[in-house]
């Protein structure tokens, strides 16, 4: 469901019409983008590279949640560090096996995201949450580690992972709209 809004930014627009008609709005919406995406001839590369260097940037800081946060911060903290250990291997294993389950949510709310604040917008958004985030996960592993300090550790990666993924799905949307047909 998710992958027809993010493959076709029409489909994003029907969305949002249908929206408006369900809550009686008659008038339609101005969609410049849409527009933009129908009649670009030629491949803005000033643009193509800034949404590239904002996707590498996003998945460097996006993917290195997990490597960064959950391998060396948390089983050093809860494991190697904490005396009895609070966080078992098996532990460890089912946090990091688990956590793939939170793209799921991410995937459900991306479409309403992206309605309300637009493509870049949303991708903004997930970006600066997941720092913020990093930022909190650090600093809870700089804590003395705890039971308490554990599971909100977990808690806090499983509440806010989603947003890595609705920073990360607008990529492919922001290129297909500024680019002609023939350069996709």
């Amino acid at each position: 469901m998710n992958t027809l809004y993010l493959i076709e930014p029409k489909d994003v627009m029907a969305s949002r019409q249908r929206e408006r008609e369900e809550l009686g709005m008659d008038n339609e919406i101005e969609d410049d983008d849409d527009d933009q995406a129908q009649t670009v001839d030629k491949l803005d590369y000033k643009v193509f590279s800034l949404i590239l260097l904002g996707a590498l940037g996003d998945n460097v800081g996006s993917s290195g949640l997990m490597p960064l946060c959950l391998s060396p911060l948390a089983f050093q903290t809860f494991y190697t560090n904490a005396n009895p250990p609070i966080m078992s291997q098996v532990a460890y294993k089912w946090i990091s096996v688990l956590v793939a389950l939170m793209v799921v949510p991410g995937t459900i709310v991306s479409p309403y995201i992206y309605n309300k604040l637009g493509l870049a917008g949303g991708c903004i958004m997930g970006n600066v949450i997941t720092g913020i985030v990093t930022i909190f996960l650090l600093y809870i592993a700089l804590a003395p580690a705890s039971t308490a300090t554990f599971g909100i550790f977990v808690a806090l990666l499983y509440a806010c992972f989603p947003f890595t993924v609705i920073s990360q799905l607008s990529t492919g949307p922001m290129l297909e709209t500024t680019s002609p047909p023939d350069k996709r």
